[in-house]
């Protein structure tokens, strides 16, 4: 619940700018695929990443043991993690694993 809650939230806030003009959604199967190649597939498809203008949100499968939610905001270059645990340790692991991309050394 905390999850689909924060998840909502963000989108609720991206409704609410006229700036950003459209909303892709999908359905929860694209979490459900066991195979990244799938995924990637599956998007590239819908143009869901290529025609993104500010933010992506998704979830990531952290510790083999939960989900966490993920917003990425391309405009600003940042991201930020959403842990329903609330569970520093998680939020560290998802920290390292997207710097390496967002601030690359």
């Amino acid at each position: 619940m905390v999850l689909e809650a924060a998840i909502d939230r963000i989108c609720n806030d991206a409704k609410g700018r006229t700036e950003d003009g459209k909303i892709t959604t999908f359905t929860a199967h694209l979490v459900d695929m066991d195979n990244d190649d799938q995924r990637i597939t599956w998007l590239k498809g819908r143009g869901t990443v290529a025609n993104t203008t500010d933010k992506i949100v998704g979830v990531v499968w952290v510790s083999e043991n939960h989900w966490c939610a993920l917003c990425i905001c391309l405009t600003k270059w940042t991201y930020i993690v959403m842990d329903p645990r609330n569970d520093e340790a998680t939020i560290v692991k998802v920290d390292t694993l997207f710097r390496k991309v967002f601030h690359p050394s």
